[in-house]
């Protein structure tokens, strides 16, 4: 089982997002490519939720993700997670 970067649930199965696409000049490279849940990825290409970076820091993997001004969410889903790459 592995862990959502965005909500935490844990999955049998992730899907590899790119933060920026490749279409848009994003790369393949580690720090643009985050692993989520099938839910969070549609909520992205909804374009309900947004990834705005992912970045190394000393106690992990932090993505930095927010909602756009017009949506809510119910339940509970951290505003910035610290994912720990580490611990794989």
């Amino acid at each position: 089982m592995d862990q959502c970067q965005i909500c935490l649930g844990t999955y049998s199965k992730l899907v590899t997002h790119h933060i920026q696409s490749k279409s848009k000049g994003g790369s393949n490279k580690k720090n643009n490519i985050i692993n989520i849940c099938v839910s969070c990825h549609d909520l992205i290409h909804n374009a309900k939720l947004i990834v705005e970076k992912k970045v190394l820091t000393t106690a992990g993997m932090k993505v930095i993700w927010r909602l756009p001004e017009t949506e809510t969410i119910t339940g509970c889903l951290p505003q910035v997670y610290i994912y720990d790459e580490r611990k794989k």
